[in-house]
């Protein structure tokens, strides 16, 4: 049977060799210059219109492209985190890979990874709650979120910071679907509790009550 130590040095090559190509596939190729933008097959010069058009799409895979990559780095990353739940990156990996399954349109799919790998690399309920808010943002559901950031706002583990962006973004709903009373109300609570000098970890959180009350009561 293979040392122990081989094993490990076979995961840790395994582990560069998914990060390698997940590296690769984060540079998008592009032409390097204006000077690949293709002329006109009549070899007139492009007009301005035409010009802007091409330039415009510099850099800019289409759509089906684009797609199959983002397909490939999802499952790459789905092997790191199966095989390679403790590893040192983990936890990025998991927050990268779903905020591409959601870009990519796979909601259903995002749940059903974050319920698989969550609690295989150490994250808690409430840190699986922040991650699942995704879903239903992407869906328009205000109800799923403000369900979760109860969730949140009830676990006696979650993080101060994370109690206070799930009050930030609860208020930040009932703002967006226009109960503006409600909104003020709790984005009034939330920089109440924290006066002028917040702490570092709550202050975009508290911030961002700021701003938002300030536009509630220019309306």
């Amino acid at each position: 049977a293979p040392e122990p130590s081989e094993d490990r040095a076979r995961e840790d090559d395994r582990i560069s060799e998914l990060e390698r190509r997940l590296a690769e596939l984060e540079r998008a190729p592009a032409p390097e210059s204006i000077e690949d933008v293709p002329e006109r097959s009549d070899g007139a010069p492009l007009t301005l219109e035409e010009l802007l058009r091409q330039i415009s799409q510099l850099g800019k895979p289409d759509g089906d492209a684009l797609r199959r990559v983002t397909e490939e780095r999802i499952a790459l990353m789905q092997e790191l985190l199966e095989r390679f739940p403790d590893h040192a990156g983990a936890d990025g990996t998991l927050r990268l890979m779903i905020s591409l399954q959601v870009r990519n349109g796979q909601h259903e799919q995002m749940l059903k990874d974050l319920d698989r790998f969550a609690p295989a690399i150490g994250l808690e309920d409430w840190q699986r709650d922040e991650l699942a808010v995704n879903y239903y943002s992407s869906r328009g559901d205000t109800e799923g979120q403000r369900r979760l950031y109860r969730k949140i706002l009830d676990n006696p583990r979650a993080s101060e910071s994370a109690v206070a962006s799930a009050r930030f973004f609860t208020a930040y709903s009932y703002y967006q679907s226009g109960d503006y009373d409600e909104a003020e109300r709790r984005f009034v609570d939330l920089i109440d509790q924290y006066g002028s000098d917040p702490p570092a970890t709550v202050r975009d959180s508290v911030q961002g009550a700021k701003n938002y009350l300030e536009k509630i009561r220019r309306r």
